[in-house]
């Protein structure tokens, strides 16, 4: 006579719980890092539509007889620092101008070292800031 066999094919509760907490671990790892990048990229395309800002704004000022000024009233102007983030953070006079749009990602310069802010002026060179550039002058720090 043979006896009957019982096999237990399944997985145990523990098993299935284990599995589950290290899938829950992974996502959430890999989450983080897809938000990061996200972040990135937002600020790549804030500094490329600043780098637009400062080609439109060479033709400007040859267009307005070696004039910046009402470049920020320009609507092509506006429009790209609009697109940038920077609505409002334009400040121009026919000397220069200046706009400054708040970093997506902040403390690039290390934690704690506050809000981030990209910058371009009629030297056309975008520079990160570690603390906003303000209204007044026409040229980023």
């Amino acid at each position: 006579m043979i006896k009957n066999l019982h096999l237990n094919r399944g997985f145990t509760l523990i098993e299935l719980l284990v599995v589950i907490a290290v899938v829950g671990v992974l996502s959430s790892v890999v989450l983080s890092q897809l938000n990061s990048a996200r972040l990135k990229g937002s600020d790549a395309g804030k500094k490329s539509n600043l780098r637009n800002l400062a080609t439109r704004a060479v033709f400007f000022y040859e267009a307005n007889n070696e004039s910046y000024n009402a470049i920020c009233n320009d609507g092509k102007f506006q429009e790209i620092y609009i697109a940038a983030g920077a609505n409002g953070n334009c400040t121009n006079w026919a000397a220069g101008y200046k706009v400054r749009t708040q970093l997506t990602q902040q403390n690039v310069f290390g934690n704690g070292s506050g809000i981030d802010w990209l910058c371009v002026d009629q030297t056309t060179i975008i520079k990160t800031l570690d603390v906003d550039p303000g209204n007044g002058a026409i040229n980023c720090p």
